[in-house]
């Protein structure tokens, strides 16, 4: 089975060290105005293929390119680095409670055995893990594998 820490100290754990990274939160997402823009804008057909609705990715990117890099980053350094830390305070709940089905998932999972290191045999590991986390996700969504 897989070794799972306590997920109250893990939040506990989360929220401290998210907080601790407001100021750089700030800096780098501050600088990813461009790259943002650009990874947007190209990301239109990749967004077309996970959407039903006809022309929303059309619409998305078009949003995208009118708000430009400057409302991005003006927003950051507006509000986005004042509100991390307290973002972070009150979503450790949340993340407690959100991250807790995929806790239980992992702490029950009982994985093949460990090969040597750098056998292909270990992705089988890697592989058993990301299959019962999908189906946590697909199970929260409502859908099926």
């Amino acid at each position: 089975m897989v070794q799972v820490k306590d997920l109250a100290a893990s939040a506990t754990k989360w929220r401290a060290n998210a907080q601790n990274a407001a100021p750089e939160y700030a800096e780098r997402a501050g600088q990813a105005g461009q790259r943002w823009q650009a990874n947007t804008v190209a990301a239109q057909q990749t967004y077309q293929a996970a959407i039903s609705a006809p022309g929303i990715a059309t619409r998305y990117s078009r949003g995208a390119q009118r708000a430009g890099a400057e409302k991005y980053t003006g927003r950051i350094q507006a509000v986005g680095q004042s509100r991390f830390s307290e973002g972070v305070a009150v979503a450790e709940g949340e993340w407690q409670s959100g991250f807790q089905p995929f806790a239980a998932a992992l702490a029950q999972l009982n994985l093949t055995a460990r090969r040597p290191r750098g056998d292909r045999g270990n992705y089988r590991r890697v592989e058993e893990v990301g299959q019962r986390l999908n189906a946590v996700r697909l199970a929260q969504l409502g859908a099926t594998s």
